[in-house]
């Protein structure tokens, strides 16, 4: 370590030589020292060796500006102390170009770039705004090696496990779907509903839900094939009902509307069998009658009821004057009520017509 003030003055020869010699010093070291020399010049260069610090002297000689600091353990330099460097092309080099960033921030390496420590990420900035990656806890390296080309639209890049990465073209989803049910209308007993769709897949799970909300699983699934399914349901509570059916791989449809319908089949109150017995040609008026839990309508489903009657449809009143006959004839009639679900129930009837009932005279 060595400084001067480069001032050599008048003196003997021997001791001309020595400030030579410690003047040389001074250039050779830099003028290396704890402390800045004393005498300074504009652009003088000072290696500070308590920090291992390089400084140029300013142009108007009153400030050391601070050029670089040295790693005197690994012989390296760290890094510039000044906040910016100006300048169109920043080249370290090693027999070819290893690394160069241009005027404009563009960064050019000639072999692999490393952000070292823990938790640092590579960030892409937009504005105040950035996209950053950073890579997880690791046991061992992991590369992954990018597509050669660009892909299509609506690919996704992909990889074969062992880092190399391509574009793949997604599988396409099939949806299932619901058409119908058959029957569409069932009692609250345990019943086998047979699903119509497309898209079904072994083996499904099918839900019952209730425009309440409720929702009731299906007993058992049968699965036929991809269009349809047999799902067997108990239903308590009467009402309409959404089908929904969900396959294994969590892809559902729901129907579309409430396509199955809850309902208690009508219930007849007139005990099967007889009516009653009438006179030939009488005005007769008697009414059979069922209950259900919406409108119901009532039809002749076989045989006849005795002429001059007929049968009201929204009542079951079987009313007219009977045609008489020319002897005691019974009518039989199965009579069936249906109810607004389509339900039905039958039940037979029957009527005898007398002949020589009313004003009649018996002889001995």
């Amino acid at each position: 370590m060595s400084q001067h003030d480069y001032d050599i003055a008048n003196q003997t020869f021997p001791n001309t030589r020595s400030d030579l010699n410690l003047a040389l010093k001074g250039l050779a070291s830099t003028s290396s020292g704890t402390s800045a020399p004393s005498t300074t010049y504009a652009n003088q260069f000072w290696m500070d060796t308590s920090s291992n610090t390089l400084y140029i002297r300013n142009e108007d000689n009153d400030a050391n500006i601070p050029v670089l600091v040295l790693d005197q353990t690994n012989d390296t330099v760290e890094y510039f102390k000044s906040d910016s460097i100006r300048t169109a092309l920043i080249e370290f080099t090693d027999g070819d170009d290893a690394l160069s960033i241009a005027d404009g921030g563009a960064l050019t390496t000639a072999g692999n770039l490393s952000i070292g420590g823990s938790n640092n990420e590579l960030r892409f900035y937009e504005g105040s705004n950035y996209v950053g990656f950073e890579a997880p806890a690791l046991s061992g390296d992991k590369i992954w090696v990018l597509p050669t080309a660009d892909g299509s639209s609506g690919q996704f890049i992909k990889t074969d496990g062992s880092g190399t990465l391509s574009f793949a073209t997604p599988a396409s989803v099939v949806y299932p779907t619901i058409s119908g049910v058959s029957p569409s209308v069932v009692t609250n007993s345990a019943t086998n509903v047979t699903i119509s769709g497309a898209g079904f897949v072994t083996i499904p799970s099918v839900e019952l839900q209730a425009s309440t909300g409720a929702i009731v699983n299906a007993n058992s699934v049968t699965f036929t094939n991809a269009t349809t399914l047999v799902a067997n349901v108990t239903l308590p509570v009467d009402g309409a009902y959404f089908v929904r059916v969900e396959n294994p791989d969590g892809l559902a449809v729901r129907s579309s509307s409430a396509i199955l319908t809850v309902s208690d089949a009508p219930v007849w109150q007139t005990a099967s069998g007889s009516i009653g017995t009438f006179s030939a040609g009488s005005s007769i008026s008697v009414q059979v009658t069922a209950t259900g839990d919406a409108t119901l309508a009532y039809s002749i489903a076989s045989g006849s009821l005795a002429g001059g009657l007929s049968l009201n449809t929204s009542n079951g009143t079987i009313s007219g004057t009977n045609s008489g006959t020319s002897e005691s004839t019974t009518f039989t009639a199965t009579i069936r009520v249906t109810d607004g679900q389509g339900q039905t129930s039958d039940r037979s009837f029957s009527m005898t017509i007398e002949v020589g009932m009313a004003n009649s005279m018996t002889f001995n």
